[in-house]
């Protein structure tokens, strides 16, 4: 799953709701709004005091200019990208795009030049069918996608080229979002039970797909629908080990240590929290999604390390209007993290999907009015 859908399902829910539902929750609630430990503050106002690594790179960042881009409206098939969910730059450049709509990997150099093709509507052995995100394993060319539905899958590229599949780590629970570090695979999970090991919300797995441990706590409620709609969420994963999570419809990014020690808290000053309404209806139905006289909300959609030790958050503005212009996002905020202290300081609004840096080059994507990787000249 994706914010892609619950923008659509905001959409149809605006229509689809009957007045006759018997009983509104609205949601969040107080209970899932509190905090634990240590907690920073971030708006678009700075804190008297940041650190002075933290303001240089956002400085780096605010001066970005563009100077090319990956991928063409139309003309040859290696180059038209479908929608892009997600895009990784690996330590030899090479720029991974998770094309959702061909259900495949397409990899190009750093100046755009088409290497390869991965992937394509089935459940064969080197097929995809719901591509979330790709990395890198090793030094090498070998890579790894997440598919939600057909599990963790292994490439080798070898010297002539040929991409062939080594394994497939299979998924025992249901994954929104997942990422690596050298301890293995960081993945949110789909929760749908009320308590226990199903409750936690980030799944340590070996590279085989079986699990290590758990920590973090999914968002509470009595009904599954809720506790898995609200419980979606983004996770980023450091060199050092540092886990960065968040859920897409609440203000908080979360850090947690290498044991699952949640380190600390960031709230956002500046997330719309949607008011999310869950509604009984008379056949015993529940219905749930964001309340039609008022859709503004926001919503987390990128939470990444672009250098060692700092890591990005941005997050999406959805208005009536926005929805009115099918643009989806009247904004996108930017927010550079230190992920060891939890300090962050506003960026912008003006840049697009942030996928990476790489060769003193930052790495970016967006889907409108086409998709395409945008690559920035960094000073």
């Amino acid at each position: 799953m994706s914010w892609i859908r619950h923008v659509l399902g905001a959409a149809i829910f605006l229509t689809a709701v009957s007045a006759r539902a018997q009983e509104v929750v609205v949601h969040p609630t107080k209970e899932n709004l509190s905090t634990v430990g240590l907690v920073r503050r971030v708006g678009r106002q700075d804190l008297p005091t940041l650190p002075a690594t933290l303001l240089a790179l956002r400085r780096q960042l605010r001066a970005a200019e563009r100077i090319d881009y990956i991928g063409t409206l139309d003309g040859s098939p290696e180059t038209v990208l479908g929608q892009i969910r997600d895009v990784t730059v690996t330590p030899k450049g090479t720029v991974l795009v998770t094309d959702r709509a061909n259900r495949a990997i397409r990899a190009f150099d750093a100046r755009g030049t088409p290497l390869f093709a991965v992937g394509r509507d089935g459940s064969g052995p080197t097929d995809l069918r719901t591509p979330i995100a790709s990395w890198s394993t090793g030094a090498g060319s070998d890579f790894a996608v997440f598919d939600a539905a057909l599990g963790i899958k292994y490439f080798h590229r070898d010297s002539r080229g040929t991409v062939t599949l080594k394994k497939v780590a299979p998924l025992t629970v249901a994954m929104s979002a997942a990422c690596a570090t050298g301890n293995g695979i960081i993945a949110l999970a789909m929760p749908s039970a009320d308590a226990g090991d199903a409750a936690h919300l980030v799944r340590v797995l070996d590279s085989d797909g079986h699990q290590i441990r758990s920590f973090g706590s999914s968002y509470s409620s009595a009904t599954r629908l809720v506790r898995t709609e609200m419980s979606e969420g983004q996770i980023g994963c450091t060199a050092d080990g540092t886990v960065l999570t968040s859920m897409v419809k609440l203000p908080y990014v979360v850090a947690y240590d290498t044991a699952g020690r949640r380190m600390w808290t960031l709230l956002m000053n500046d997330f719309q929290i949607g008011r999310q309404l869950e509604r009984r209806m008379p056949d015993g139905r529940a219905r749930f999604g964001l309340d039609p006289d008022n859709p503004t909300a926001s919503f987390t959609l990128q939470l990444r390390e672009i250098s060692p030790g700092f890591a990005i958050v941005q997050v999406g503005l959805m208005t009536p209007q926005s929805l009115k212009d099918r643009t989806i996002w009247s904004r996108i905020d930017t927010y550079l993290i230190d992920t060891r202290s939890g300090s962050a300081a506003f960026v912008s609004s003006t840049l697009p999907l942030i996928a990476g840096v790489a060769s003193g080059r930052l790495f970016a994507f967006e889907n409108d009015p086409y998709p395409r990787v945008l690559v920035y000249r960094l000073p």
